[in-house]
């Protein structure tokens, strides 16, 4: 393991539990493995991917037990998980249902030669492009599904790029080391956000940059639009088993974690004033929308996105996307 990781990325990893340096054990007697320097911990290495996964909070647990049963885009996919197939149908899921106009957002053009996080990986989309685009790629995730998910797309296309599977609240990384940082849709998931942007503001450079989507406050969550908006989504929404629920909300918080399916129990939402408290270490560049819903829309059992003009979409989404994408800069 420790020969395909470049030398310099050995060096930004460190203990999340203490912080000091980690080294890959040389110890025949023990399973791979790399161990901290100052407290002598051991944490394994299993199919090439780090694992300092420990979880000791019990709605983390609930988190990660949701997560792993409905990992994201898995349970919408069509071809055989981790083949060649599987990521270019996910390539073109992102680029025709989940950001059609948001592209730019990622940056990926300007990071060659760069070191990019992403945290809450996924199914390895972001890790794989960001590869594609000449940087050294680390993808972060808390379940076992997205770290093999992430890890077999940089094998499929051969590219270079390191996957962990860790806290997002402890991320085994040094301070000051990551050049673009990516969450994208994670962190409002989290037992404690802020402590997740804290982690992503620690281990950014200074003059790095990050592009974190979070859920954002609907143009519905008022006391009179609310409830008509959960009738008419009882009449168009079609969503898959395991991400059904909105329709069934009571309130704006039940509205977003039902978002991700009914065994997820975390779910938050901000407003663009709650956002620029969130992230008052860094300095925003710019807040936009995303993720308008069309995909799971029908109307009379047809798929609302096959009527629906690109113009329309696009103004939907700009509009009242359920995504609040922020474009970060550290000092």
């Amino acid at each position: 393991m420790k020969n395909n990781i470049p030398v310099y990325i050995q060096q930004i990893l460190a203990c999340p539990t203490c912080g000091g340096d980690l080294l890959f054990s040389d110890n025949q007697s023990i399973n791979q493995s790399i161990y901290c320097t100052i407290c002598n911990k051991y944490y394994p290495i299993i199919d090439d991917i780090l694992r300092f996964v420990e979880v000791d909070d019990q709605l983390l647990l609930q988190a990660k037990i949701h997560w792993e049963d409905s990992p994201n885009y898995q349970y919408e996919a069509k071809s055989s998980l981790y083949s060649m197939d599987y990521y270019e149908e996910q390539d073109k899921w992102r680029k025709e249902e989940i950001d059609p106009y948001i592209m730019n957002e990622y940056q990926f053009e300007s990071i060659k030669g760069k070191i990019i996080l992403d945290v809450g990986c996924g199914s390895g989309w972001v890790v794989k492009k960001a590869s594609m685009n000449g940087a050294y790629a680390i993808g972060v995730d808390f379940t076992e599904k997205a770290c093999i998910s992430t890890k077999r797309a940089l094998e499929t296309y051969g590219l270079e790029g390191l996957v962990i599977q860790a806290d997002a609240q402890k991320l085994p990384i040094k301070s000051n080391m990551i050049d673009r940082f990516f969450s994208i849709g994670v962190l409002h998931h989290l037992p404690n956000t802020e402590l997740g942007v804290s982690e992503a503001f620690r281990v950014m450079k200074n003059g790095g940059t990050g592009l974190i989507s979070l859920y954002g406050k609907l143009f519905f969550f008022n006391p009179i639009l609310f409830p008509i908006a959960i009738s008419l989504l009882k009449m168009f929404i079609n969503a898959p088993t395991v991400r059904n629920g909105i329709q069934y909300a009571k309130n704006y918080d039940e509205f977003y974690r039902l978002m991700d399916g009914p065994t997820n129990p975390i779910g938050r939402w901000y407003t663009n004033h709650s956002l620029k408290q969130l992230f008052y270490k860094f300095r925003i560049v710019s807040i936009t929308k995303s993720h308008f819903p069309l995909r799971y829309l029908k109307l009379l059992g047809v798929p609302m996105k096959r009527f629906i003009p690109n113009g329309i979409h696009r103004l939907l989404e700009n509009n009242f996307g359920m995504m609040r994408n922020v474009q970060l800069y550290k000092e």
